[in-house]
C-alpha cells in the first residue's frame, strides 16, 4: 500500500529535504537529467526563503552545470556554495 501526500501538505524544509535526497539518490546513478528535475522543483518550492535552501543544492546544481558544460553558471552555484558554508563546507 502506498500513502502519497500532497506537496502542499508539507513544510518546505520537509519539502526540500526529499529533493534532496531524490537528488542524491539520482547523482549517485549518474542520472544527471532526473538529479536536475528535483533541484529544480527545490528552486521553485524555495521562492523568496533562500534561507531554507540546504547548502548542497547550490553545489549539486553546479556539479550538473558543469556536466552540462555550463561553466559559468556552474562557477556561480559554486562559488554560492562556498559563500554560504565557508571551509566547513564538505565540499570545500
Amino acid at each position: 500500500m502506498t500513502v502519497s501526500i500532497s506537496a502542499h501538505a508539507l513544510p518546505v524544509d520537509i519539502e526540500l529535504h526529499r529533493y534532496m535526497l531524490a537528488t542524491q539518490k539520482h547523482l549517485e546513478k549518474k542520472d544527471y537529467a532526473a538529479a536536475k528535475t528535483y533541484l529544480t522543483k527545490m528552486k521553485a518550492l524555495q521562492s523568496a526563503k533562500t534561507s531554507l535552501m540546504p547548502s548542497e543544492y547550490f553545489y549539486y546544481y553546479a556539479f550538473i552545470l558543469q556536466n552540462d558544460k555550463q561553466y559559468t553558471d556552474a562557477l556561480e552555484h559554486y562559488e554560492k556554495y562556498i559563500a554560504k558554508t565557508g571551509k566547513n563546507g564538505e565540499f570545500y
